[in-house]
């Protein structure tokens, strides 16, 4: 496949993992992608030059800590399963683009609740990927009051993965 068509796939494959967990668990979740103003929100905060995705990621951070919300959650994909036509690295991971997001975001909100995690899907397994999460997501786990292991982790996974 073509890495556009790849990088649809996995992000269907997460919004179909982020769905899943609000029907398993109740978790209320809403999705949000960046907007052009969330660019220029962020470009205010810079002095060098960077990129817009990381530009538009801090001025989103920003924007969704001051909102009402439980979570805000943060993945920081680091491989994308690319089948081959390239290494499928991401690119914010070199320049801690969701770290210096969530930094930026706190500092003008202090109560904000980001959860920064890291997630390698490289090889999309569901195992692999609740071994991953389990750790990473506890907190968020906690403050719903969910009572969570690798097995129900895992479970919920495969489900979400599945076409």
């Amino acid at each position: 496949g073509s890495a556009h068509g790849d990088e649809r796939a996995n992000h269907q494959h997460s919004l179909s993992m982020i769905c899943w967990i609000k029907i398993v668990w109740g978790v209320p979740v809403h999705v949000d992608t960046p907007r052009i103003e969330d660019v220029l929100a962020g470009q205010s905060r810079f002095r060098v030059d960077t990129c817009a995705p990381h530009l538009g990621v801090v001025g989103q951070l920003i924007r969704l800590a001051a909102e009402p919300h439980g979570y805000i959650l943060a993945p920081q994909i680091e491989f994308l399963p690319l089948n081959g036509a390239g290494l499928g690295r991401s690119c914010t991971i070199n320049q801690g683009g969701l770290a210096t997001a969530r930094a930026m975001a706190q500092e003008a909100q202090p109560g904000a609740r980001i959860q920064l995690f890291h997630l390698n899907l490289r090889h999309p397994d569901p195992a692999a990927l609740a071994a991953q999460l389990l750790p990473q997501l506890r907190t968020v786990f906690t403050h719903y009051r969910l009572e969570v292991d690798l097995a129900r982790l895992e479970t919920a996974i495969a489900q979400a993965l599945t076409p």
